[in-house]
C-alpha cells in the first residue's frame, strides 16, 4: 500500500464529528440557560453566515453553513468556497465539525451562546480532489487532520430576519502538512468571525 490515510467522498458541506453533552443544571452559573433546554426560537435551524478567517496569520474569506435542530449541538462546514471567493495563491483550509453548546445568556442584544469545537480541517496549498485524506498527503496538495476549538455566538431577534454572529478560536493538526508541495506547519491556529441569517 503507497498511501496511508483514511478517504471520505461524503458531501463536503454536510460533514462534521459530533457529540453531545448535557449540562446539569445545577452546575450552571446564575444566570445561565441548560444546554439541553428546548430549541431557542431565535436562533435559526438553518443558518449561512459570511465573514473573515484568520490562519496562521493569514486572513481569508470564509462561508459558513449550520445546521442546529438542537440546543445542545449543531454540524458546521465552513471555508473559503468557490474560486471566485477564495485566494488561490494562499493555502486554503476548510472546517467540518460538530458544536457542543455548553450554555447561554441571555442580553439585551440577544441569546449569548458558548461551547466547544470538535471535528477536522482540510488543509489545501493546491487543486482540490473530491473526497478527504488522513494520513500521506495525497499529490502533495492536501491533508486532513483533527480540530478543535471554543465558540462564542449572538443570536439577535430583530423584526424582519433573524440575525447571527459567531467568533470562534480554533487549533488544527495536520501531521503531513510538512510533506505538501509547498510545507506548511503541523499546528495551525486560527480566529474567525462571521454573521448571517437563516430560517
Amino acid at each position: 500500500m503507497d498511501r496511508v490515510g483514511l478517504r471520505f467522498g461524503l458531501p463536503r458541506g454536510l460533514i462534521a464529528l459530533a457529540f453531545g453533552v448535557a449540562v446539569p443544571s445545577w452546575a450552571a452559573p446564575p444566570g445561565v440557560e441548560d444546554a439541553v433546554s428546548p430549541r431557542d426560537e431565535r436562533r435559526p435551524v438553518v443558518s449561512l453566515r459570511a465573514g473573515t478567517s484568520v490562519t496562521s496569520g493569514a486572513a481569508a474569506p470564509e462561508l459558513c453553513l449550520e445546521i442546529a435542530p438542537w440546543s445542545v449541538f449543531a454540524l458546521e462546514a465552513c471555508g473559503a468556497g468557490a474560486a471566485p471567493v477564495g485566494t488561490p495563491s494562499a493555502p486554503d483550509v476548510a472546517h467540518f465539525r460538530g458544536k457542543i453548546h455548553a450554555g447561554a445568556v441571555t442580553t439585551p442584544l440577544g441569546r449569548l451562546a458558548f461551547g466547544a469545537l470538535v471535528g477536522f480541517a482540510e488543509l489545501e496549498v493546491g487543486p482540490d480532489d473530491a473526497g478527504f485524506v488522513f494520513g500521506s498527503a495525497r499529490g502533495g496538495t492536501e491533508t486532513a487532520g483533527p480540530e478543535v476549538g471554543v465558540g462564542l455566538s449572538l443570536a439577535a431577534d430583530t423584526a424582519a430576519v433573524p440575525v447571527v454572529m459567531e467568533l470562534q478560536l480554533n487549533v488544527a493538526w495536520y501531521p503531513f502538512a510538512g510533506a505538501l508541495v509547498a510545507p506548511q506547519a503541523e499546528v495551525q491556529p486560527s480566529v474567525s468571525l462571521t454573521v448571517g441569517t437563516g430560517f
